[in-house]
Formats: structure tokens, C-alpha cells, sequence
């Protein structure tokens, strides 16, 4: 009895910390140490910095958080498949997101671009895959009739764009005079 006492409360506590998101490192984050500036003025100037390249989707200045909206465009594929390594343009989209934390002297901004590639096409050729009979018996909803093309968008992460972080980075540096 005591055993499975102890797999429920195991249980529960990797799933009450399982959602929460993870915090910013340098592992998962370009970072830069900013001393001696206050959090406001390294909070005004990421805002700037980061509207040089992008548009606000969502601030939250309790958490020193911004995000931003995607930029689209077309360029060559990362994934490795045929076309991609002849050239051939696929859309793409970048998203960023930074953060402005309160350390000791000073502040830390993080900041992370991350290169997203469209997929939907290959998501729709493949989702009879999943399906364990070959009878079509889909309904119209099941064939993406009741949605819009922007709901249906399936966008598979490609890594990061770092050059674009770091001038971010060093964007919000120069507005503080660092």
C-alpha cells in the first residue's frame, strides 16, 4: 500500500511540473548581461529593438516578456529533403521571443528567434498514416472542409536564426549605452 502511495504522489508531481514551460537559459536562449541599467530602460529598449524586425504580438512587462508576431518569407528549405538541397524556396516564418529579467547589478535579456518551416502539405499527404484501415470512411470536418487554410497551417520548428538574436541583442545594448 505504501508503494503505490508513493507512485500517485510521483506520479503527481511530474505532472503538475510536466506543464509549466521552461525557464530561459543560455541553453535555450542568446543572453547578455546588461550592468548597472534599471529594468525599465532595458525593458523600453528591447521593445524598440526588437519592433526594428518584427511586430508585438503580445508584451508582458510583469514578466519582462515580449512576442512577437510571425514574419514570413520564402527561402531555401531546411529539412533535407530533394528539393531543399537543389534550392528550391519554401515558406518559412520566424518568431521571436525576449525576455528582460532583474539580475544582481543589472538586468539579463534573453532573446530567441525561432525559423519555422510550412508543412501542411506534407502533414495532409500523410494523415491516412495514422489511420489503421484503408475503407474511406472520413467526413467532411475530418477532410479540413470546416476550417480555414490559416487554422489548418502545420509549421514544424527548423532551429534558430542567431545572427538575427544577436542583433537584437546588440540593438538593445546600444540603446542603453552599453
Amino acid at each position: 500500500m505504501r508503494r503505490a502511495g508513493m507512485v500517485a504522489v510521483g506520479l503527481f508531481v511530474l505532472l503538475a511540473s510536466g506543464c509549466a514551460e521552461p525557464a530561459a537559459t543560455s541553453l535555450n536562449f542568446a543572453v547578455r548581461e546588461v550592468p548597472g541599467v534599471s529594468t525599465g530602460a532595458a525593458w523600453s529598449a528591447a521593445i524598440d529593438a526588437v519592433r526594428e524586425h518584427f511586430r508585438i504580438a503580445r508584451m508582458d512587462r510583469s514578466a519582462g516578456r515580449i512576442v512577437t508576431e510571425p514574419v514570413e518569407t520564402q527561402e531555401a528549405g531546411q529539412s533535407g529533403r530533394a528539393g531543399d538541397l537543389l534550392g528550391a524556396e519554401r515558406r518559412m516564418r520566424r518568431v521571436a521571443d525576449v525576455r528582460v529579467q532583474e539580475s544582481d547589478g543589472g538586468v539579463q535579456v534573453y532573446c530567441k528567434v525561432l525559423v519555422q518551416q510550412f508543412e501542411s502539405g506534407e502533414r495532409r499527404l500523410f494523415a491516412r498514416d495514422k489511420y489503421a484501415s484503408d475503407i474511406p470512411s472520413e467526413t467532411p470536418a475530418d477532410q479540413e472542409s470546416a476550417t480555414t487554410a490559416e487554422q489548418n497551417a502545420a509549421w514544424r520548428d527548423r532551429g534558430r536564426d542567431k545572427v538575427l538574436e544577436r542583433q537584437i541583442l546588440e540593438s538593445i545594448l546600444e540603446r542603453v549605452g552599453g
